[in-house]
């Protein structure tokens, strides 16, 4: 949904609702939602105002690849590994020690 936005020329943000039971509360009010529809996130969509610099947020300790413990070192990318292939652990050649 967020590409496809940039694409049409229109701006999109996802915005995290979860777990603020305040927000959540408003946003059921505003949208007459049912109490068995959890809320998790919102995303507005519309023409921007202004054009922001894209902020690279990127870390890649926050990366675990197949297990929790398998974080990809400095530099290292999510592409070296082949998700496709039948093999059951990724090389660790790309993981902290």
């Amino acid at each position: 949904m967020l590409i496809e936005a940039k694409h049409l020329g229109l701006g999109a943000v996802w915005c995290g609702i979860y777990p603020d039971e305040e927000k959540i509360c408003r946003l059921r009010k505003m949208y007459g939602l049912p109490e068995e529809v959890e809320v998790l996130a919102v995303v507005p969509i519309g023409y921007p105002a202004i054009e922001r610099q894209v902020r690279d947020r990127y870390k890649p300790e926050r990366v675990h690849i197949g297990r929790w413990e398998n974080v990809l070192s400095d530099g290292a990318t999510v592409a070296c590994h082949d998700f496709g292939s039948k093999q059951t652990v990724p090389c660790t050649d790309c993981f902290k020690k």
